[in-house]
Protein backbone atom coordinates (compact mmCIF):
# COMPACT_ATOMS: atom_id res chain seq x y z
CA UNK A 1 0.00 0.00 0.00
CA UNK A 2 1.13 3.22 -1.16
CA UNK A 3 -0.15 7.24 0.58
CA UNK A 4 1.15 9.98 -1.90
CA UNK A 5 0.83 13.15 -0.58
CA UNK A 6 2.44 17.26 -0.15
CA UNK A 7 5.04 18.20 2.23
CA UNK A 8 3.35 20.04 4.63
CA UNK A 9 6.65 22.74 4.36
CA UNK A 10 8.13 23.72 1.06
CA UNK A 11 11.37 21.18 0.52
CA UNK A 12 12.54 18.19 -0.84
CA UNK A 13 10.82 14.75 -1.61
CA UNK A 14 10.78 12.51 1.40
CA UNK A 15 10.17 8.63 1.14
CA UNK A 16 9.09 6.84 4.62
CA UNK A 17 8.16 3.21 5.26
CA UNK A 18 6.47 1.92 8.21
CA UNK A 19 4.72 -1.20 8.88
CA UNK A 20 4.22 -2.34 4.85
CA UNK A 21 2.89 1.34 4.40
CA UNK A 22 5.12 3.21 1.62
CA UNK A 23 4.64 7.53 2.31
CA UNK A 24 5.55 9.32 -0.53
CA UNK A 25 5.60 13.03 0.50
CA UNK A 26 5.85 15.34 -2.94
CA UNK A 27 8.22 18.54 -2.42
CA UNK A 28 6.14 21.52 -2.80
CA UNK A 29 6.99 25.00 -4.84
CA UNK A 30 3.90 27.61 -4.11
CA UNK A 31 0.78 27.41 -2.17
CA UNK A 32 -2.27 29.06 -2.54
CA UNK A 33 -4.74 29.44 0.65
CA UNK A 34 -4.79 25.80 1.61
CA UNK A 35 -3.38 24.31 -1.74
CA UNK A 36 -0.07 23.43 -2.12
CA UNK A 37 1.49 22.95 -5.82
CA UNK A 38 4.73 21.24 -7.15
CA UNK A 39 5.59 22.03 -10.95
CA UNK A 40 7.25 18.10 -11.21
CA UNK A 41 4.02 16.51 -9.43
CA UNK A 42 2.77 15.32 -12.75
CA UNK A 43 5.64 13.01 -13.78
CA UNK A 44 6.66 12.02 -10.87
CA UNK A 45 3.07 10.63 -9.94
CA UNK A 46 3.38 8.68 -12.78
CA UNK A 47 6.33 7.38 -11.89
CA UNK A 48 4.88 6.14 -8.59
CA UNK A 49 1.95 4.57 -10.06
CA UNK A 50 4.09 2.59 -12.37
CA UNK A 51 6.53 1.56 -9.61
CA UNK A 52 3.73 0.57 -7.57
CA UNK A 53 1.08 -1.25 -9.52
CA UNK A 54 -1.75 -0.46 -7.73
CA UNK A 55 -4.77 -2.65 -8.29
CA UNK A 56 -7.22 0.86 -6.96
CA UNK A 57 -6.72 4.52 -6.29
CA UNK A 58 -8.43 6.08 -3.58
CA UNK A 59 -8.58 9.90 -4.15
CA UNK A 60 -9.31 12.24 -1.31
CA UNK A 61 -10.31 15.42 -2.33
CA UNK A 62 -11.83 18.30 -2.92
CA UNK A 63 -8.34 20.50 -2.74
CA UNK A 64 -7.28 20.98 -6.46
CA UNK A 65 -4.04 19.50 -7.52
CA UNK A 66 -2.51 16.40 -6.10
CA UNK A 67 -5.70 14.49 -6.46
CA UNK A 68 -6.56 15.60 -9.73
CA UNK A 69 -3.23 14.86 -10.97
CA UNK A 70 -3.09 11.00 -9.86
CA UNK A 71 -6.69 10.77 -11.19
CA UNK A 72 -5.22 11.34 -14.24
CA UNK A 73 -2.10 9.73 -14.46
CA UNK A 74 -4.23 6.69 -13.29
CA UNK A 75 -6.96 6.93 -15.49
CA UNK A 76 -6.84 3.34 -16.94
CA UNK A 77 -6.82 1.80 -13.16
CA UNK A 78 -10.17 1.70 -10.82
CA UNK A 79 -10.46 4.72 -8.84
CA UNK A 80 -12.62 5.85 -5.55
CA UNK A 81 -12.79 9.28 -4.79
CA UNK A 82 -13.90 10.40 -1.10
CA UNK A 83 -14.83 13.68 -0.66
CA UNK A 84 -14.89 15.46 2.39
CA UNK A 85 -16.92 18.64 1.50
CA UNK A 86 -19.02 20.69 0.14
CA UNK A 87 -18.30 23.36 -2.74
CA UNK A 88 -15.59 25.09 -1.96
CA UNK A 89 -16.61 28.63 -2.75
CA UNK A 90 -16.04 30.63 0.21
CA UNK A 91 -17.65 34.21 -1.19
CA UNK A 92 -14.25 35.67 -2.10
CA UNK A 93 -11.62 36.26 -4.36
CA UNK A 94 -11.01 32.77 -4.54
CA UNK A 95 -13.85 31.48 -6.15
CA UNK A 96 -12.75 33.28 -9.19
CA UNK A 97 -10.25 30.14 -9.41
CA UNK A 98 -12.45 27.95 -7.63
CA UNK A 99 -15.58 27.99 -9.80
CA UNK A 100 -14.15 26.92 -12.97
CA UNK A 101 -12.83 24.07 -10.88
CA UNK A 102 -16.06 22.90 -9.75
CA UNK A 103 -17.41 22.70 -13.25
CA UNK A 104 -14.90 21.59 -15.17
CA UNK A 105 -11.99 19.76 -13.88
CA UNK A 106 -13.83 18.41 -10.81
CA UNK A 107 -16.57 16.61 -12.85
CA UNK A 108 -14.14 14.48 -15.33
CA UNK A 109 -12.50 13.15 -11.79
CA UNK A 110 -16.00 12.48 -10.38
CA UNK A 111 -16.91 11.14 -13.94
CA UNK A 112 -14.23 8.70 -14.07
CA UNK A 113 -14.25 7.50 -10.62
CA UNK A 114 -16.11 3.89 -10.31
CA UNK A 115 -17.56 4.90 -6.87
CA UNK A 116 -17.81 7.83 -4.60
CA UNK A 117 -17.55 8.34 -0.53
CA UNK A 118 -18.87 11.36 0.85
CA UNK A 119 -17.85 12.42 4.12
CA UNK A 120 -22.25 12.95 5.41
CA UNK A 121 -25.16 12.91 3.84
CA UNK A 122 -25.23 16.57 3.33
CA UNK A 123 -22.53 16.01 0.74
CA UNK A 124 -24.19 13.41 -0.54
CA UNK A 125 -27.41 14.75 -1.58
CA UNK A 126 -26.29 17.95 -2.05
CA UNK A 127 -23.27 19.11 -3.91
CA UNK A 128 -23.05 15.53 -5.56
CA UNK A 129 -26.44 14.68 -6.18
CA UNK A 130 -25.52 14.12 -10.02
CA UNK A 131 -23.29 11.17 -9.01
CA UNK A 132 -25.85 9.43 -6.10
CA UNK A 133 -26.08 6.21 -8.23
CA UNK A 134 -22.34 5.56 -7.29
CA UNK A 135 -22.08 7.18 -3.99
CA UNK A 136 -21.69 6.17 -0.67
CA UNK A 137 -21.64 8.37 2.73
CA UNK A 138 -19.24 7.10 5.19
CA UNK A 139 -19.18 9.48 7.96
CA UNK A 140 -15.67 10.24 9.49
CA UNK A 141 -14.81 8.00 12.73
CA UNK A 142 -12.54 9.08 15.35
CA UNK A 143 -10.19 6.48 17.39
CA UNK A 144 -12.25 6.54 21.04
CA UNK A 145 -9.11 5.15 22.92
CA UNK A 146 -6.91 7.44 21.97
CA UNK A 147 -9.56 10.51 22.40
CA UNK A 148 -10.64 9.66 25.80
CA UNK A 149 -11.74 11.99 29.14
CA UNK A 150 -9.12 11.63 32.14
CA UNK A 151 -11.34 12.38 35.16
CA UNK A 152 -8.30 13.23 37.19
CA UNK A 153 -7.87 15.73 34.80
CA UNK A 154 -9.69 19.30 34.85
CA UNK A 155 -9.88 23.07 34.23
CA UNK A 156 -8.82 25.06 36.52
CA UNK A 157 -10.43 28.14 35.30
CA UNK A 158 -14.23 28.16 33.18
CA UNK A 159 -11.77 26.69 29.33
CA UNK A 160 -13.04 26.78 25.90
CA UNK A 161 -11.21 24.68 23.56
CA UNK A 162 -11.51 25.86 19.44
CA UNK A 163 -9.50 23.43 17.30
CA UNK A 164 -9.06 24.46 13.42
CA UNK A 165 -6.72 25.76 10.50
CA UNK A 166 -5.97 29.29 10.93
CA UNK A 167 -5.46 29.68 6.82
CA UNK A 168 -6.90 32.17 5.06
CA UNK A 169 -9.26 30.07 3.62
CA UNK A 170 -10.29 28.01 6.64
CA UNK A 171 -12.23 31.87 8.05
CA UNK A 172 -15.15 30.32 7.88
CA UNK A 173 -14.58 27.93 10.93
CA UNK A 174 -15.50 31.04 13.37
CA UNK A 175 -12.92 32.05 15.53
CA UNK A 176 -13.74 35.84 14.96
CA UNK A 177 -17.65 35.27 16.09
CA UNK A 178 -15.66 32.87 18.86
CA UNK A 179 -13.31 35.55 20.09
CA UNK A 180 -16.74 37.76 20.35
CA UNK A 181 -18.36 35.62 22.13
CA UNK A 182 -15.63 35.11 24.87
CA UNK A 183 -15.61 39.36 25.22
CA UNK A 184 -19.58 39.04 25.95
CA UNK A 185 -18.61 36.36 28.80
CA UNK A 186 -16.02 37.78 29.85
CA UNK A 187 -18.00 40.45 32.23
CA UNK A 188 -19.42 37.14 34.19
CA UNK A 189 -16.58 35.01 33.89
CA UNK A 190 -13.47 37.39 34.58
CA UNK A 191 -11.14 34.29 34.65
CA UNK A 192 -12.78 32.64 31.60
CA UNK A 193 -10.10 30.61 29.29
CA UNK A 194 -10.21 30.42 25.35
CA UNK A 195 -7.44 27.64 24.11
CA UNK A 196 -7.33 28.24 19.96
CA UNK A 197 -5.21 24.90 18.65
CA UNK A 198 -4.62 25.50 15.33
CA UNK A 199 -2.08 27.35 13.06
CA UNK A 200 -2.07 29.23 9.82
CA UNK A 201 -1.04 32.34 7.97
CA UNK A 202 -4.35 34.47 9.97
CA UNK A 203 -2.89 33.08 13.75
CA UNK A 204 -1.12 36.79 13.50
CA UNK A 205 -4.35 38.72 12.96
CA UNK A 206 -6.59 36.77 15.00
CA UNK A 207 -4.33 37.27 17.70
CA UNK A 208 -4.35 41.39 17.02
CA UNK A 209 -7.54 40.78 17.51
CA UNK A 210 -7.81 39.69 20.62
CA UNK A 211 -5.66 42.41 21.84
CA UNK A 212 -7.22 44.84 20.53
CA UNK A 213 -10.54 43.52 22.33
CA UNK A 214 -8.77 42.93 25.72
CA UNK A 215 -8.28 39.49 25.38
CA UNK A 216 -4.77 38.56 25.30
CA UNK A 217 -4.71 37.21 29.20
CA UNK A 218 -8.20 35.12 28.12
CA UNK A 219 -6.86 33.77 24.71
CA UNK A 220 -3.84 31.42 24.59
CA UNK A 221 -2.76 30.31 20.83
CA UNK A 222 -1.02 26.93 21.36
CA UNK A 223 -0.65 26.14 17.35
CA UNK A 224 -0.63 22.76 15.56
CA UNK A 225 -1.01 20.15 18.26
CA UNK A 226 0.88 17.21 17.79
CA UNK A 227 0.70 13.85 19.40
CA UNK A 228 -0.61 13.41 22.75
CA UNK A 229 -1.22 17.03 22.67
CA UNK A 230 -4.63 17.24 21.03
CA UNK A 231 -6.39 14.53 23.31
CA UNK A 232 -4.64 16.27 26.51
CA UNK A 233 -6.13 20.22 25.26
CA UNK A 234 -9.71 18.64 24.96
CA UNK A 235 -9.35 16.66 28.65
CA UNK A 236 -8.57 20.01 30.12
CA UNK A 237 -11.19 22.15 28.80
CA UNK A 238 -14.56 22.49 29.54
CA UNK A 239 -16.54 22.60 26.31
CA UNK A 240 -15.49 22.25 22.53
CA UNK A 241 -16.70 24.99 20.51
CA UNK A 242 -16.98 25.01 17.04
CA UNK A 243 -19.39 27.89 15.70
CA UNK A 244 -18.38 26.79 11.61
CA UNK A 245 -20.57 28.91 8.72
CA UNK A 246 -19.43 26.15 6.36
CA UNK A 247 -18.56 22.43 6.88
CA UNK A 248 -19.47 19.11 6.39
CA UNK A 249 -18.34 16.32 9.23
CA UNK A 250 -15.84 18.22 11.12
CA UNK A 251 -13.52 15.07 12.88
CA UNK A 252 -12.42 17.68 15.73
CA UNK A 253 -16.28 17.62 16.58
CA UNK A 254 -15.84 13.76 16.87
CA UNK A 255 -12.60 13.87 18.54
CA UNK A 256 -13.97 16.09 21.35
CA UNK A 257 -17.34 13.88 21.75
CA UNK A 258 -14.75 10.81 21.92
CA UNK A 259 -13.20 13.10 25.14
CA UNK A 260 -16.15 13.55 26.50
CA UNK A 261 -16.36 17.44 25.76
CA UNK A 262 -19.97 19.23 25.70
CA UNK A 263 -20.42 20.59 21.76
CA UNK A 264 -21.52 24.22 21.16
CA UNK A 265 -21.46 24.30 17.25
CA UNK A 266 -23.65 25.15 14.15
CA UNK A 267 -26.62 24.15 12.38
CA UNK A 268 -24.39 23.15 9.34
CA UNK A 269 -23.64 20.46 6.70
CA UNK A 270 -23.84 17.24 8.60
CA UNK A 271 -23.20 18.52 11.77
CA UNK A 272 -26.76 18.02 13.43
CA UNK A 273 -26.09 14.47 12.42
CA UNK A 274 -23.83 14.76 14.78
CA UNK A 275 -24.80 16.54 17.77
CA UNK A 276 -28.65 16.33 18.42
CA UNK A 277 -29.27 20.12 20.13
CA UNK A 278 -29.78 19.16 23.72
CA UNK A 279 -28.43 16.23 24.17
CA UNK A 280 -24.63 16.45 23.48
CA UNK A 281 -24.55 20.26 23.52
CA UNK A 282 -25.95 22.90 21.46
CA UNK A 283 -26.70 24.02 18.08
CA UNK A 284 -27.49 27.62 16.76
CA UNK A 285 -27.03 29.80 13.44
CA UNK A 286 -23.27 30.72 12.41
CA UNK A 287 -22.00 34.45 12.87
CA UNK A 288 -24.25 35.26 16.19
CA UNK A 289 -21.69 35.82 18.98
CA UNK A 290 -24.15 36.97 21.34
CA UNK A 291 -25.91 33.60 21.02
CA UNK A 292 -23.05 31.88 20.95
CA UNK A 293 -22.09 33.50 24.22
CA UNK A 294 -25.48 32.36 25.71
CA UNK A 295 -25.12 28.74 25.30
CA UNK A 296 -21.38 28.78 26.92
CA UNK A 297 -22.54 30.72 29.53
CA UNK A 298 -25.06 27.94 30.12
CA UNK A 299 -22.89 24.96 30.13
CA UNK A 300 -20.15 26.78 32.07
CA UNK A 301 -22.52 28.47 35.06
CA UNK A 302 -24.18 24.05 34.83
CA UNK A 303 -21.77 21.67 35.84
CA UNK A 304 -25.06 19.01 35.89
CA UNK A 305 -25.83 20.01 32.34
CA UNK A 306 -21.63 19.30 31.29
CA UNK A 307 -21.57 16.19 33.04
CA UNK A 308 -24.80 15.50 30.90
CA UNK A 309 -23.84 16.13 27.66
CA UNK A 310 -20.42 15.23 28.51
CA UNK A 311 -21.34 11.71 28.95
CA UNK A 312 -23.90 11.90 26.19
CA UNK A 313 -20.93 12.61 23.42
CA UNK A 314 -18.96 9.91 24.69
CA UNK A 315 -21.42 7.29 24.78
CA UNK A 316 -22.71 8.81 21.05
CA UNK A 317 -19.17 8.48 19.85
CA UNK A 318 -18.26 5.28 20.82
CA UNK A 319 -21.59 3.69 19.39
CA UNK A 320 -22.25 6.06 16.00
CA UNK A 321 -18.38 6.84 14.81
CA UNK A 322 -16.35 4.31 15.65
CA UNK A 323 -13.77 2.92 13.07
CA UNK A 324 -14.02 -0.88 12.48
CA UNK A 325 -17.73 -0.52 10.74
CA UNK A 326 -16.19 2.39 8.49
CA UNK A 327 -13.08 -0.19 7.37
CA UNK A 328 -15.77 -2.43 6.44
CA UNK A 329 -17.69 -0.76 4.11
CA UNK A 330 -14.44 1.08 2.70
CA UNK A 331 -12.64 -2.46 2.12
CA UNK A 332 -16.62 -3.39 0.78
CA UNK A 333 -16.30 -0.34 -2.19
CA UNK A 334 -12.77 -0.75 -3.02
CA UNK A 335 -12.86 -4.65 -3.58
CA UNK A 336 -15.92 -4.03 -5.66
CA UNK A 337 -13.66 -1.29 -7.23
CA UNK A 338 -11.15 -4.13 -8.97
CA UNK A 339 -13.75 -6.27 -9.47
CA UNK A 340 -15.46 -4.16 -11.89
Amino acid sequence: MAVICANENPGKDRTEKTEGLTVYRLGRDAKLSNTPFGFGWSGKIRRIIADEKPDVINIHTPVPGLGDLASFAGRNIPQVITYHTGSMRKGNYLDIFILPYEKVALKFMLRRAKAVVCSSDFVRTDFLKKYMSKSETITPGVDTEFFAPNPKVCAQDPTVLFAASLARGQEHKGLKTLLDAIKILKEEFSNIKLIVAGDGDLKNKYESYAKQNNLKASVEFRGKLQGQELPEAYRKANLFALPTASDSQPLVILEAMAAGLPIVSTRIGGIPNMIEDGEEGFLIEPHNPQVLANKIGELLRDPQLREKFSEAARERAIKDFSWQKRMEKYNEILEKAIGE
